[in-house]
């Protein structure tokens, strides 16, 4: 009988292992990496290895004082994050972990990963990583990593955050480290404008989606939209401004036929007027003003064309469409409907009505999506495409003396103390905003992860802010490339509520209605009684 050995994992792999699947990309360059080749380990201090960088230490030739003098006078009580700009030897971060564990988050900026590699190798830290929420950065500006990275971190970020710099790494990240700063900085920024965002319009959300219930329950939903499209490209409009240089190329004969268009309602008037019916228009915005997105379409104008909405969008939306319209899943809803819920079809949350254009584009299958309109910035001083409801309400106020270009700036320059200067898609200066740039990080994390998988985007906005992890092409270009071959028939929803359903549901919430009622009497006569014993 021949028994067979296997050897322990070297400290690298321990290592590797340890920093979990959100440094997935970076464990794999790590692992790729050669050695640093000026790295020299010279002797102990302390119990602890030391090495020198082309003849400098990595660390203090007392580990264990240069770590104390750092963290502890850290209180660790104010802060949720933990930024450490340059690894060393590890030793300093060590302390910190070995104190927050997994009530923190710890952030590794070190670029070289050369050095990782060596360090890693050499040194088993596997046990204080294994038991902390460690990130690790490579790269000082690619905001798109860092944000999926972070993704579900945002409430360490928010309780504050404390910077770290290691004395024997400061002059090698000088010239980096300020890069990095400012994207991390951008990143939570961008993380508080959501997350405040979602806070202020959290009762409005509950209220419209209880409100569009009878839609939700007795309507369509996208369940057999699922993969329809596959492989197929899809064009998703957006209402920037630079949608007037490219809006009439879907107008041409036989584009409609070739490529499924997705346009965000703000569109939505905009195409019609130009001849051009999308297949779909989307919707998620909470407030009623979006009835003007509607006024004056007529069924005929969009027998074709069907709305998806996220459910917590305001009701007067789907009471003011003229077509068919379908509803996509929500969590809280099925919660409230309890064994009324039925499968709808899910797609991923999304920040912006454009967000919910590109997931449902990919839960029909498509590939590529293509993007027009999507400047996330205010090319040439301008806020909107021509032709959307805004510039209805402002044509009383026009004269020769007071434009909508100069009306449009004038609402940009109002947020000056959130514009930010970005590069648009020629490397030219731009402006974008607080909220924009925000909305422009979410898109990113989607760029990146899609094109993990195999997929592709193609920002043919022709105008805007420049997007990573996505190809640069004209729309023109796009579309002889991709929209190929006709589409198969896209299946429209019946329009008419299902009385059965709506029946069901009706007994449901009631009962749901009736606990709310009798939890909040509970409720009442416990804070009764507490108040009595204080």
């Amino acid at each position: 009988m021949t028994s067979i050995t296997t050897s322990a994992p070297s400290s690298l792999e321990r290592n590797l292992h340890a920093l979990g699947e959100r440094n997935a990309a970076i464990i794999e360059a790590i692992r790729q990496a050669p050695r640093h080749a000026e790295i020299e380990f010279d002797g102990e201090a302390d119990g602890r290895p030391l090495a020198k960088l082309n003849g400098r230490q990595l660390c203090s030739r007392r580990p264990e004082d240069e770590a104390a003098r750092l963290i502890d006078p850290i209180d660790v009580r104010e802060h949720g994050t933990f930024v450490f700009f340059g690894l060393g030897l590890g030793y300093h971060v060590e302390r910190l972990a070995r104190t927050i564990r997994d009530e923190g988050l710890i952030i590794i900026f070190e670029p070289d990963v050369q050095l990782l590699r060596t360090v890693l190798e050499e040194i088993d830290h596997s046990d204080w990583i294994r038991q902390s929420r460690v990130i690790l950065v490579t790269d000082p500006q690619d905001q798109a990593d860092l944000t999926t990275r972070l993704h579900g971190l945002d409430m360490f970020l928010g309780i504050g955050m404390e910077f770290i710099n290691h004395p024997s790494s400061r002059a090698r990240l000088d010239p980096v480290a300020g890069t990095f700063s400012r994207t991390l900085r951008d990143h939570v920024n961008g993380s508080r404008t959501m997350m405040m965002t979602t806070l202020i319009r959290s009762v409005d959300t509950v209220r419209n989606l209880l409100q569009n219930l009878d839609h939700y329950v007795g309507g369509a939903g996208i369940l057999d939209l699922k993969d329809q499209l596959r492989g197929r490209p899809a064009v998703l409009v957006a209402a920037g401004p630079s949608l007037q240089k490219n809006i009439e190329q879907l107008a041409q004969p036989g584009v409609r036929d070739r490529c499924v268009i997705i346009a965000v309602q703000t569109t939505l008037k905009p195409l019609l007027n130009a001849g051009i019916k999308p297949h779909f228009v989307t919707a998620l915005d909470y407030h009623e003003i979006s009835k003007r997105f509607y006024e004056g379409i007529t069924a005929d104008d969009v027998r074709d064309v069907t709305l998806i909405c996220d459910p917590k969008v305001n009701p007067v939306v789907i009471d003011a469409f003229p077509g068919p319209v379908r509803c996509a899943a929500s969590g809280f809803l099925d919660q409230v409907l309890g064994p009324a819920a039925r499968e709808m079809g899910s797609v991923a949350a999304g920040a912006t009505v454009a967000h919910l254009s590109l997931y449902l584009a990919r839960y029909f299958g498509c590939d590529p999506v293509i993007m027009i309109g999507q400047d996330l910035g205010f090319p040439d001083g301008l806020y909107y495409t021509s032709g959307t409801a805004i510039h209805d309400v402002w044509a009383p106020e026009l004269n020769p003396f007071n434009t909508i270009e100069m009306m449009e700036w004038r609402r940009i320059a109002a947020c000056r103390p959130n514009l930010f200067r970005k590069e648009d898609h020629r490397g030219r200066l731009i402006y974008s905003d607080a909220q924009m740039s925000a909305y422009l990080q979410h898109f990113e994390r989607d760029f990146l992860q899609q094109e993990r998988d195999g997929l592709r985007v193609i920002d043919a906005t022709e105008g805007g802010v420049r997007k990573q992890h996505t190809t640069i092409m004209p729309l023109a270009e796009a579309l002889e490339k991709f929209a190929q071959s006709p589409l198969p028939e896209i299946p429209l929803p019946d329009s008419t509520l299902q009385s059965d359903r709506l029946r069901q549901a009706e007994k449901q919430v009631d009962r749901v209605r009736r606990e709310v009622l009798e939890l909040r009497e509970v409720c009442n006569k416990t804070v009764a009684q507490l108040n009595q014993m204080l």
